[in-house]
């Protein structure tokens, strides 16, 4: 690096320091060591050449010379052939412990339907009802299975929090071997543009899911105009007439 500078000394302090603190034993350990000192920050940009010959002087002093350690037996043919017999005769033979030598059978696959919240929820007809006909109508209408809907809003594209919804309520469907609705919930006809429907659609087959239909909630508006009216005339709901201000009063104290 340019600007710095180390002596050939300072290489052999830090080396011997290294090799006392690290109790290395033999010139064995030598190529470890000067990739170790190498990455240490203080000799991180001193010269390879360097290091090198500072680990081995170091080396040399403690250990003598590298020609001095003990050379390793050489092992004749004749003895590596009879090794080799051995081995496989030992590897042919079957095991004391068989039984235990034999892998587990992997535990079978779970879905992500079969386990958490998702596995928990109520099978079709398992929640409690107030009024048991309507969840009979209900079981009737749909033969049991499991009905769900995924509905964006078509005012933009989807974003990758969708794609939760979009494995969650498509694939718990397809796992239970029921239906999932497109549903479109253009209800602001203001921000909802052709694109953004053709896009939808696009994401949720290339997720590998198919609507078993597609529906729009603009196509409802007269039915749930009725329904409100009902629920408004049983003392169910009511029409607010609150200003815009007077809604953040009511809604943020802080206001």
């Amino acid at each position: 690096m340019l600007g710095f500078s180390i002596t050939l000394d300072e290489i052999c302090s830090r080396a011997e320091a290294y090799v006392t603190t690290n109790s290395i034993s033999g010139w064995t350990s030598l190529g470890p060591v000067i990739s170790a000192l190498k990455n240490t920050p203080e000799l991180r940009w001193a010269p390879p050449l360097d290091v090198k010959k500072g680990v081995e002087q170091v080396f040399l002093a403690k250990f003598g010379l590298k020609e001095a350690a003990k050379p390793k037996g050489k092992v004749s043919k004749r003895t590596m052939i009879i090794q080799a017999v051995l081995i496989s005769s030992q590897e042919s033979k079957p095991s004391a412990n068989a039984k235990e030598d034999v892998a587990p059978t992997p535990a079978p696959k779970r879905s992500v339907f079969e386990e958490g919240f998702l596995g928990q929820l109520h099978k079709p007809g398992g929640n409690p009802q107030i009024h048991p006909h309507l969840r009979d109508a209900h079981l009737s209408a749909t033969g049991g299975q499991v009905w769900t809907r995924f509905p964006p809003e078509p005012n933009g594209y989807l974003h990758i929090g969708h794609s939760k919804a979009i494995f969650v309520n498509f694939g718990y469907a397809a796992h239970h071997g029921g239906k999932c609705y497109l549903r479109y919930d253009d209800t602001n006809p203001e921000k909802e543009e052709a694109r953004y429907f053709e896009s939808i659609l696009e994401m949720v087959r290339w997720l590998g899911f198919e609507p078993w239909k597609i529906t729009y909630s603009s196509d409802y508006f007269t039915q749930l105009y009725e329904l409100a009216v009902e629920l408004i005339r049983r003392d169910k709901a009511y029409v607010c007439h609150c200003t815009r201000a007077s809604r953040l009063v009511l809604f943020c104290p802080s206001y």
